[in-house]
């Protein structure tokens, strides 16, 4: 029998899969989905008007947030940028879009579907990658490597060392493996934690076989944060248990350890790329206006030049913000010389680049939003609500694509910013269900107040 509402968590499932498996790809699909679903959510909204609740924090969350992204754009077209519309997707219509999402996934009480979309959705990026490298080692014989879609580029093998994987989805997986982390330790469901122990496994596996600074560097943070956010949240008593962290730590590089030997890695080779990223001699030969290409550095398969490229950027970000400091050059404004940026306004140093393009005030109100999510969340964790568990998990993925997202701009991207906005519908679902347990009720907006907005 046709039912309506398995059709919609259906969609659900399947936008939100398809947004973590292959990320800035298939996007007429997406838009496709995305469209169909934003039209039911705002009739939804529209018919429901009088039920409908939004909670406070999260309605001026986003409210500062896309004003913010407004005055900045505007400032740019002042300013005649030729990037000026560069992130009007991005930081104007995308977050306007999660907004109505949030609200309509959170009346609707749609949550525990959530949930196992990410879980599913990690389990099979990890098989998907274990899978193709043992494809390309030959170790499965009878899949050709070249018949795996999705997959960018690849470098190396069992002759050369390593293996460098290039996949869009390697990018959501520095917040999707930190967040199954934390999710085994706070999961009570045995059946629940074996899969996300396999889960960490071949997802610190494809840490490894994807030669990604970043990636390797949050997997290394992960278990740190962890403690440092239970230290933070605990309430009558601890949420993770530290003995469960070091058998994590003991046990897992064991099974690792195994797979590499199984791909023939060069660990050598793998530190010596990973390291390359944080190399930046010569720094202080780094001309923002007389940069040539014969002044960076040569490098061979087994070393990265990012270090060098990212000291170039950094010298070049701050003096042009110098010129502008208060408010900045405006949205998707380009640094004195373009360096590495295929995109008008895109910098790998992300935070640098805001603070170009938005200045001082800009860069704090962004920081200071970011710090809102985590005081949110925290709050929502300490009532020991049905989201507190998943939230604690998000917010410890939440810090590590932030992380990631310093040194590439991942979240400039439609799909990726699932992940930037995840824990405020967790917020949001908590302000507006869960009203036990300390959760009051003059933490929402109702119909009332919107309409009374309009009418005065």
């Amino acid at each position: 029998m046709f039912n309506k509402d398995n059709l919609i968590k259906g969609c659900i499932f399947l936008i939100i899969f398809l947004m973590l498996f292959i990320p800035a790809q298939l996007m007429k699909v997406k838009m496709i989905i995305v469209f169909l679903l934003l039209v039911a959510s705002l009739i939804y909204i529209i018919v429901k008007r009088e039920s409908i609740r939004i909670s406070k924090g999260v309605f001026w969350w986003f409210t500062v947030y896309i004003l913010a992204s407004v005055f900045f754009t505007i400032l740019s077209f002042v300013y005649g940028n030729p990037g000026a519309t560069t992130f009007l997707l991005v930081n104007i219509i995308s977050p306007a879009i999660y907004f109505i999402f949030i609200v309509t996934l959170s009346n609707l009480k749609i949550f525990q579907e959530i949930k196992v979309s990410f879980v599913i959705a990690t389990l099979c990026i990890v098989i998907y990658n274990f899978v193709y490298a043992m494809s390309l080692n030959g170790i499965i014989k009878f899949i050709n490597p070249k018949s795996f879609p999705f997959i960018k580029e690849n470098v190396g093998g069992m002759d050369v060392g390593f293996i460098k994987i290039t996949s869009e989805n390697i990018s959501v997986l520095m917040f999707l493996v930190p967040f199954i982390i934390a999710l085994y330790f706070v999961e009570k469901k045995k059946s629940a934690k074996v899969v996300c122990y396999i889960i960490i496994v071949l997802g610190a596996l494809s840490a490894v076989l994807s030669v990604r600074t970043a990636f390797l560097l949050t997997i290394g943070l992960t278990p740190f944060i962890i403690i440092a956010l239970d230290l933070l949240t605990k309430t009558d008593k601890y949420r993770v248990n530290i003995k469960k962290v070091l058998i994590v730590l003991t046990t897992v590089p064991v099974f690792l350890m195994l797979l590499i030997g199984v791909f023939s890695v060069d660990i050598n080779l793998v530190v010596k790329k990973a390291t390359g990223s944080f190399n930046v001699s010569d720094i202080n030969s780094v001309d923002s206006k007389e940069s040539t290409d014969d002044k960076k550095p040569q490098v061979d398969m087994g070393s990265d030049n990012g270090g060098y490229i990212r000291a170039e950027q950094m010298k070049d970000l701050i003096d042009t913000w110098k010129i502008k400091p208060i408010f900045g050059w405006g949205e998707g404004a380009n640094a004195l010389n373009v360096v590495r940026s295929d995109t008008p306004g895109l910098y790998e140093l992300t935070f640098l680049a805001l603070l170009m393009q938005r200045g001082v005030v800009g860069f704090v109100l962004f920081i200071g939003q970011i710090l809102c999510i985590y005081v949110m969340g925290v709050k929502n964790i300490r009532r020991n609500t049905k989201t507190g568990d998943l939230n604690f998990a998000a917010l410890v993925g939440l810090t590590t694509i932030l992380v990631a997202h310093a040194t590439n701009p991942y979240l400039y991207s439609f799909d990726r910013l699932i992940l930037f906005f995840f824990p405020l519908l967790m917020v949001q679902y908590s302000a507006i269900n869960e009203n036990k347990n300390g959760c009051e009720r003059g933490n929402y907006y109702g119909w009332n107040n919107i309409s009374r907005w309009f009418r005065n």
